[in-house]
Formats: C-alpha cells, sequence, structure tokens
C-alpha cells in the first residue's frame, strides 16, 4: 500500500513537471487574461485645446447630438479650448492625468474591448519561444467611436503575442527573435 502511494505520488509531481513546459492554448489564455485584464475600455483621446482636432471632431454628429459643443472662432482673446465637453458626456470620460489636462486633453471611451478566443499557437523548434495569436471583440460602442470612423467595432481583431520559457515557467516578453 505505502509503495502505491509512492508510485501515485512520483507520477503527480512528473505530470506537474512536464505540464510546466508544455503551453497549451488554456495555459496562454491564462496567462493572457492574467496580463492585460480583459474587459478594458478602448479610450482615446480628445485634444480639446487644437483646432485642427475641433475641425475633425465637427465633421462628426457628436455636437447635434450634445455630447460636445465646439467654439469657432479663435484669436488672442480666447484662446482656450475649442472643444468643450457637455454633461452628456460625462458617462464616457475617463480619468485623465493632470498632465494632461493641462494641455487640455481628456480621454473617452469608445468601447469595451473583450477577449474572444486563442486562434493558434507556433512553437519555435526548441520549444522555448511561442507566438500566440488570438482575437478580441468590441461592446458597447459609445457615441464617440465615431472619432475613428474607418474602424469597424462589429469586427473581432486579431492580436498576438510572445511567450518565452523560463526556469519558473511561460511567460510573457515583448518580442524576441522566432529561430
Amino acid at each position: 500500500m505505502k509503495n502505491t502511494k509512492l508510485i501515485f505520488l512520483l507520477f503527480c509531481i512528473l505530470c506537474a513537471s512536464c505540464n510546466k513546459n508544455e503551453l497549451t492554448r488554456d495555459k496562454a489564455k491564462e496567462l493572457i487574461l492574467k496580463d492585460h485584464k480583459y474587459p478594458y475600455a478602448f479610450d482615446w483621446r480628445i485634444y480639446c485645446g487644437d483646432p485642427d482636432y475641433g475641425a475633425k471632431v465637427m465633421r462628426t454628429n457628436l455636437e447635434e447630438k450634445g455630447f460636445v459643443t465646439l467654439r469657432r472662432t479663435y484669436g488672442w482673446f480666447n484662446s482656450g479650448a475649442f472643444i468643450s465637453l457637455t454633461a452628456k458626456a460625462k458617462p464616457y470620460l475617463l480619468p485623465t492625468p493632470e498632465k494632461d489636462k493641462v494641455r487640455k486633453i481628456q480621454e473617452v471611451k469608445l468601447a469595451d474591448v473583450n477577449f474572444g478566443e486563442i486562434t493558434g499557437v507556433k512553437k519555435n523548434e526548441n520549444g522555448k519561444n511561442a507566438i500566440v495569436e488570438f482575437s478580441t471583440y468590441y461592446t458597447n460602442p459609445t457615441p464617440f467611436a465615431v472619432l475613428i470612423p474607418d474602424k469597424d467595432f462589429k469586427k473581432a481583431d486579431t492580436s498576438r503575442v510572445y511567450f518565452s520559457l523560463y526556469d519558473d515557467g511561460w511567460r510573457m516578453t515583448p518580442h524576441f527573435t522566432f529561430l
């Protein structure tokens, strides 16, 4: 009976040590979710003091819908913000660092970014580096999503992350040479 327990314990330890070196889709998903903290807000900066950015906002429907007011004149006497965000925009405003507020920059939420699925895992020949491809999708687009007219918030995006095997397991890395 003692030998059976000992053999079972050794088998479990062996399996656990072998699994540490294997980067599965589930393990990759776990590490990505831990690092990226999905879902998160897709944020965008509005440059309220920039007349060129004011012209860009003017081409959207944000003013007609009451989310912003635009100042169309400029001179030495009124060199403040060209874009003012209204109370109606308040639910979409994100915390903005003080240094950006001084420069008349406001961060707004465009949508929520959600994790989709792992679409591929490619390891190099020695098994110590891997590229993991995964999809993300958007939910809850805000009225400010019109600031990126070319972005289709109904279409999923594909992203890649890089992993390297260390002595304590797999870690995400900024990049590596895939040999």
